[in-house]
């Protein structure tokens, strides 16, 4: 997964790319469905960082739908809190970052890989050692000096280890 696109391949073949903009969601729910299975939708309302909606979801978690209040318009949102995807006819579909990680995994490699311009860690719950980071940059905008928001594809782990894999999102944000 990375900020522009869903890369779904077997083994080395890509069987099939998903644009995360442009693309629009029933067509995206489509290629996913021929791939996963069939998903099971969500109604969203409407609250201080999500619009209201309707999502997709495979597995338990991994979802696509219409992104937040601060990402670009015409941009789908995809995210998960699982490794894998159990399709219904019994394959497990990996989803990963672009260097290979997947939910469960270190993030150290990821730490170590990047500057704090990308990164969040939640200063105010340190016992929960929460971080966020931008894996694959879209955007980095200054809001104030020395104040970014990095928006690309990102991952958030607490206690080292990778929790959600998530994108195009913006991370530093009210959200």
């Amino acid at each position: 997964m990375s900020a522009t696109q869903l890369s779904l391949r077997e083994a080395d073949s890509e069987v099939a790319t998903i644009a995360l903009v442009g693309t629009p969601l029933d067509d995206a729910v489509s290629t996913l469905t021929e791939v996963l299975g069939e998903p099971r939708s969500s109604d969203l309302e409407a609250a201080s960082c999500v619009r209201a909606q309707t999502a997709w979801a495979w597995g338990d978690t991994t979802r696509i739908g219409t992104p937040d209040i601060h990402t670009d318009d015409g941009t789908l949102s995809f995210g998960t809190n699982e490794t894998a995807v159990a399709t219904s006819d019994g394959r497990s579909v990996r989803i990963e970052t672009l260097t290979g990680e997947a939910v469960g995994d270190s993030v150290a490699p990821l730490d170590e890989a990047f500057d704090a311009t990308v990164k969040d860690d939640f200063a105010t719950a340190p016992d929960r050692e929460l971080l966020s980071i931008v894996y694959d940059l879209v955007r980095n905008p200054e809001v104030r000096e020395g104040d970014y928001r990095p928006y690309g594809a990102s991952v958030f782990s607490e206690k080292g280890v990778i929790a959600s894999i998530i994108g195009p999102n913006e991370i530093k944000s009210d959200c």
